[in-house]
């Protein structure tokens, strides 16, 4: 019993033991009016609690449902806009029969004949002619045939590549003649006008703008030459007119 003393309140103590102390619960009793005991000195405030739990709810299903507030709106519409697009629309009456034709030629053979171009597009047009050869020998008779393109009107339309009542333009676009807008060798036609871009400008001197249900004629004539060389060559032909809106 030497290594047992005493504390301060007469308790007996034994080395490495300490007595146990009771943990500190300090409540105060409830006050009339409120809603519940307050604990070190807080009070519980339980409706705070509640009502903070249900913002939070509502918060997350916002969130989650997409809920937006509405707003006040106003809202003006113009009337109805349309759109539409013109047209670019040439055409002919050869009916895809060829225009010209010469068989078994001799020097100064020739044949001629005339078409008729119209232009039904609602947008103004530049019109442009272009020539290609389909076939021909080697060499070409394009070199040895000589063409001359007039343009100018009908008094009275006969039925297709019929020039009887032809009247050539008063205008003497190349010095060639009234109505002529080309006069060279069909080799040389083509080429110089391989399509649009390079083809001949209708008429010549000056572009004219086509409109909608403008009609001109076209007299074709080629001739062979009085040219040996020529003999027994040949070539198969087109003439295309053009149109692209200005």
């Amino acid at each position: 019993m030497d290594d047992v003393s005493a504390d301060s309140r007469g308790a007996p103590h034994v080395p490495g033991w300490e007595p146990r102390r009771p943990s500190l619960d300090v409540r105060q009793p409830a006050q009339p009016g409120k809603d519940g005991p307050r604990i070190l000195g807080r009070r519980v405030d339980r409706f705070a609690v509640w009502a903070g739990g249900a913002l939070l709810l509502v918060s997350l299903a916002s969130a989650v449902m997409g809920w937006t507030w509405s707003l006040f709106t106003s809202t003006q519409d113009t009337g109805s806009n349309s759109f539409a697009t013109g047209t670019v629309v040439i055409g002919d009456n050869d009916g895809s029969t060829a225009i010209l034709g010469i068989s078994g030629g001799m020097p100064g053979a020739f044949d001629e004949g005339c078409i008729t171009v119209d232009y039904s597009g609602t947008l103004p047009a530049t019109v442009k002619l272009y020539g290609s050869q389909t076939a021909a020998s080697t060499p070409s008779l394009a070199q040895y045939l000589d063409l001359r393109i007039t343009r100018g009107t009908f008094s009275s339309a006969p039925s297709f590549d019929g020039c009887s009542s032809f009247t050539p333009d008063g205008t003497n676009y190349v010095g060639a003649g009234s109505g002529v807008i080309y006069n060279g060798t069909l080799a040389s036609f083509d080429a110089a006008h391989t399509d649009f871009a390079t083809g001949l400008t209708d008429p010549s001197t000056s572009a004219e703008v086509w409109t909608t249900s403008e009609t001109h004629v076209y007299r074709l004539r080629v001739t062979v030459q009085n040219n040996p060389a020529a003999a027994g060559l040949n070539v198969t032909q087109t003439f295309s007119w053009e149109a692209q809106n200005n």
